[in-house]
Protein backbone atom coordinates (compact mmCIF):
# COMPACT_ATOMS: atom_id res chain seq x y z
CA UNK A 1 0.00 0.00 0.00
CA UNK A 2 3.00 2.32 -0.20
CA UNK A 3 2.75 5.39 -2.41
CA UNK A 4 6.50 5.51 -2.85
CA UNK A 5 7.86 4.85 -6.34
CA UNK A 6 11.49 4.16 -7.17
CA UNK A 7 13.34 4.82 -10.41
CA UNK A 8 16.88 3.49 -10.69
CA UNK A 9 19.62 4.83 -12.90
CA UNK A 10 22.87 2.95 -13.31
CA UNK A 11 25.71 5.42 -13.32
CA UNK A 12 29.34 4.38 -13.61
CA UNK A 13 31.70 5.45 -10.85
CA UNK A 14 34.39 6.49 -13.31
CA UNK A 15 33.67 9.71 -15.17
CA UNK A 16 30.49 10.18 -13.14
CA UNK A 17 30.45 13.93 -13.67
CA UNK A 18 30.31 13.41 -17.45
CA UNK A 19 27.06 11.43 -17.33
CA UNK A 20 23.96 13.45 -18.41
CA UNK A 21 21.78 12.21 -15.53
CA UNK A 22 24.53 12.97 -13.00
CA UNK A 23 24.89 16.49 -14.40
CA UNK A 24 21.14 17.02 -14.47
CA UNK A 25 20.74 16.18 -10.78
CA UNK A 26 24.13 17.29 -9.47
CA UNK A 27 25.19 13.79 -8.45
CA UNK A 28 28.81 13.70 -7.34
CA UNK A 29 28.97 10.22 -5.81
CA UNK A 30 27.21 6.88 -5.95
CA UNK A 31 24.98 5.67 -4.56
CA UNK A 32 22.86 8.82 -4.27
CA UNK A 33 19.09 8.86 -3.81
CA UNK A 34 17.13 11.93 -4.78
CA UNK A 35 13.73 12.21 -3.13
CA UNK A 36 11.10 13.98 -5.23
CA UNK A 37 7.62 14.94 -4.08
CA UNK A 38 5.30 16.09 -6.87
CA UNK A 39 8.33 16.43 -9.14
CA UNK A 40 10.24 18.70 -6.76
CA UNK A 41 13.38 17.66 -4.92
CA UNK A 42 12.82 17.64 -1.17
CA UNK A 43 16.04 15.92 -0.19
CA UNK A 44 18.68 13.39 -1.07
CA UNK A 45 20.60 10.57 0.49
CA UNK A 46 24.26 10.99 -0.40
CA UNK A 47 26.79 8.20 -0.53
CA UNK A 48 27.48 8.39 3.21
CA UNK A 49 23.76 8.16 4.11
CA UNK A 50 23.25 4.58 3.01
CA UNK A 51 23.95 2.96 6.38
CA UNK A 52 20.24 3.40 7.23
CA UNK A 53 18.39 4.55 4.10
CA UNK A 54 14.96 3.95 5.64
CA UNK A 55 15.79 6.39 8.44
CA UNK A 56 17.16 8.93 5.96
CA UNK A 57 13.98 8.74 3.84
CA UNK A 58 11.80 9.14 6.94
CA UNK A 59 13.85 12.19 8.00
CA UNK A 60 13.57 13.76 4.55
CA UNK A 61 9.82 13.22 4.37
CA UNK A 62 9.43 14.66 7.87
CA UNK A 63 11.21 17.78 6.59
CA UNK A 64 14.19 17.86 8.90
CA UNK A 65 17.87 17.22 9.14
CA UNK A 66 20.89 17.49 6.88
CA UNK A 67 19.65 14.72 4.59
CA UNK A 68 16.66 16.90 3.73
CA UNK A 69 18.68 19.70 2.10
CA UNK A 70 17.80 19.87 -1.61
CA UNK A 71 20.75 19.89 -4.01
CA UNK A 72 19.56 23.13 -5.58
CA UNK A 73 20.54 24.97 -2.41
CA UNK A 74 24.00 23.36 -2.48
CA UNK A 75 24.88 24.37 -6.03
Amino acid sequence: GSKIEFDYYGLPGARLTEEPEAKRYGVTGVPTAIVLVDGQEVGRIPTRGWARPEAAIAEILAGGGAAATPASSKR
